[in-house]
């Protein structure tokens, strides 16, 4: 019978700095169920500090607001587009600053709204 028990091995001096994985939804305040991560593929939005390689964070949850950044789906693809009001009408712009016509527009869903940018220093 074995009265006591002995280590095998030493113990790591990190040991009591570990803690539970790091999980990435924790950090930001989306719907999970609705969340969508995205990589930006070119600079076009360079402009508004959106880079090629960035990930977007993406809440299908979300309503769109005056200034914000949006996927759209538009002929099958998703693209990226500046959603405004102006004057109590929709108004889509593309990275150029061009307003998307209100003819195309109608050929334009919504599909989410980035919510969160995130970047590799």
């Amino acid at each position: 019978m074995f009265t006591a028990s002995v280590a095998t091995g030493f113990v790591s001096p990190a040991e009591s700095y570990l803690s539970e994985p790091l999980k990435l939804e924790q950090f930001f305040q989306t719907n999970a169920p609705a969340t969508f991560y995205m990589r930006a593929q070119d600079n076009r939005f360079a402009s508004l500090g959106l880079n090629d390689g960035d990930v977007l964070v993406i809440d299908r949850s979300l309503a769109p607001y005056s200034g914000c950044l949006c996927v759209c789906a538009f002929g099958g693809e998703l693209g990226l587009a500046r959603y405004q009001k102006q004057n109590g009408k929709t108004v889509l712009r593309t990275a150029s600053g061009k307003e998307i016509s209100s003819q195309q527009q109608t050929a334009v869903t919504l599909w989410g709204v980035v919510a969160y940018l995130v970047r590799k220093m």
